[in-house]
């Protein structure tokens, strides 16, 4: 599901920003859980470093992006 998500609004950044704030907030929940069981010894370091591959340096992107985003197109005319 998210995975379509993403592709959604890769494909169509500008009529789909609407979803990019579930990106980060998708992968910052997932992060967020997964480090909590690897510090209580619950999650292997593989698991961890895939985490951080895949989630923890992209959440600080794709936030960035987002907000960069919705500030350009709040600042675009109404009508174009």
């Amino acid at each position: 599901m998210f995975g379509c998500m993403f592709w959604e609004v890769s494909s169509h950044p500008v009529t789909k920003h609407s979803l990019a704030k579930y990106n980060w907030i998708e992968k910052t929940i997932t992060a967020a859980v997964i480090t909590i069981a690897y510090i209580s010894g619950q999650a292997p370091p593989r698991l961890m470093i895939l985490i951080v591959l895949t989630n923890w340096l992209w959440i600080p992107l794709i936030l960035a992006y987002d907000i960069a985003q919705g500030r350009a197109l709040r600042m675009r005319p109404a009508n174009g």
